[in-house]
């Protein structure tokens, strides 16, 4: 099994369902990304949970997100779902959710202590 992982994310072409040999996405983008992202980060990535090396492969580095779709950086499209390990349960770019963020970042970003804003949530 740990056999076709490792050739899944590294092989450059593989089987469809028909049987026949298909291309396998671009990884191109991501590859590079992934290459000086290991320079600054351990195992290239920003959590042990995403860590490559033990699949051998490339992670996908994200571009953008929207409703239940994300694309990579190579501009692949994938239905997302993880949504963020849950709290995008109402999907990426999600209108009234990125209004309400900007409206709220208008007045600053952290102030380590209570806010009103916060208060609301409550209600």
């Amino acid at each position: 099994m740990i056999d076709s992982i490792k050739k899944m994310f590294s092989s450059t072409e593989q089987e469809s369902f028909s049987g026949q040999s298909k291309p396998d996405i671009s990884r191109e983008k991501s590859a590079l990304l992934y290459e000086k992202a290991k320079q600054y980060f351990p195992g290239g990535v920003n959590s042990p949970v995403r860590a490559f090396k033990s699949v051998h492969g490339v992670p996908l580095f994200i571009e953008k997100g929207d409703g239940c779709r994300i694309w990579d950086a190579d501009g692949n499209e994938f239905i997302d779902f993880c949504c963020s390990w849950g709290p995008l349960i109402l999907g990426h770019n999600n209108e009234k959710v990125r209004e309400s963020v900007t409206e709220a970042l208008q007045n600053g970003l952290s102030f380590g202590a209570p806010t009103s804003l916060r208060m609301r949530w409550l209600n």
